[in-house]
C-alpha cells in the first residue's frame, strides 16, 4: 500500500490505486462496508491470495529489494479431495536472507475474538510457533516473536499425524490470550505490550530443525467482538 491513493466514487465505493513499479501498480475497487466486517475464512479455495508466504533471495537489487520465492506451498488436502492446505515446514537454504518459513494472515482488527484453525500435524513434525500481531511482519523475520503481541509453541509432541482444532481466543484489553487444542485449553500468554486499536495478523512460524516433516493447515477463520 506504499505510496496509495483513494477516489470515492459515490454509493459507497471506492477505488484504490496501489504500489509504485509499473509491474506491481494495481487498482483496486471496494465497497466501504468491507471496512466495517468483523469476521473472515480462508479454505484455501483461492490459492495463497490470502497469505504473505515468502523467503527472500540474499542479496539486494536496485533501490532496496530482495528477490522473494515462495516459502511456503499449497498441497494436495489429504482430507479433502479436489481441495488444497498449506504445508508449513522447515527447509534449509543458504540462500536465502533467512530460510525460516513463515505464513502470515490478515483479518479484520479487533481487540477480542476467536481465531480457528484446522492442522494436521505429520508425523516428524519438529514444532512451529503461532504469533498474533497488529501489522504485518516479513513472514521469516527470526525476530518476529519480539514484535507480537501474543505467542505460542505448538510442541514436537503434535507430531503424531493426527488432525486437530485449535482455538485461540484473545483479549487485548484484558491482556490474555488461551490456546485451546480439541476444546481444552493448553496454555495462556499474557499481551507483550498495549494494542490500543486490536489485532489483525496471524502468524505461523516454523522452527529452524532439520528433516521437519512440517503442519498442514487445512482451514482458518477469525470472528473479532
Amino acid at each position: 500500500m506504499h505510496q496509495s491513493q483513494f477516489l470515492d466514487l459515490g454509493d459507497g465505493k471506492i477505488l484504490a490505486s496501489i504500489g509504485q513499479h509499473k509491474l506491481h501498480r494495481k487498482l483496486v475497487l471496494f465497497n466501504l462496508n468491507w471496512l466495517l466486517e468483523n469476521s473472515r475464512s480462508c479454505d484455501f479455495s483461492n490459492g495463497l491470495d490470502d497469505w504473505s508466504a515468502f523467503n527472500y533471495k540474499k542479496g539486494i537489487k536496485g533501490h532496496c529489494a530482495y528477490d522473494r520465492i515462495a516459502g511456503c506451498k499449497l498441497v494436495d488436502n489429504p482430507n479433502s479431495p479436489g481441495k488444497k492446505c498449506l504445508l508449513l515446514k522447515y527447509d534449509p537454504d543458504d540462500t536465502l536472507v533467512d530460510d525460516t518459513r513463515g505464513a502470515v494472515w490478515n483479518f479484520p482488527m479487533a481487540r477480542s475474538g476467536e481465531i480457528k484453525l484446522l492442522a494436521k500435524f505429520l508425523k516428524g513434525f519438529k514444532g512451529a510457533k503461532l504469533m498474533l500481531h497488529d501489522r504485518w511482519i516479513n513472514p521469516s523475520d527470526p525476530n518476529a516473536k519480539l514484535y507480537a503481541l501474543f505467542a505460542f509453541d505448538l510442541p514436537e509432541s503434535f507430531g503424531d499425524g493426527s488432525l486437530r482444532s485449535l482455538t485461540v481466543k484473545f483479549d487485548a484489553e484484558g491482556n490474555l490470550a488461551e490456546l485451546y487444542c480439541g476444546g481444552m485449553k493448553i496454555a495462556s500468554a499474557q499481551i507483550a505490550r498495549k494494542a490500543p486499536i486490536g489485532i489483525s495478523y496471524l502468524h505461523l512460524q516454523s522452527l529452524k530443525k532439520t528433516q521437519d516433516a512440517g503442519m498442514l493447515v487445512m482451514s482458518v477463520s477469525e470472528e473479532g467482538r
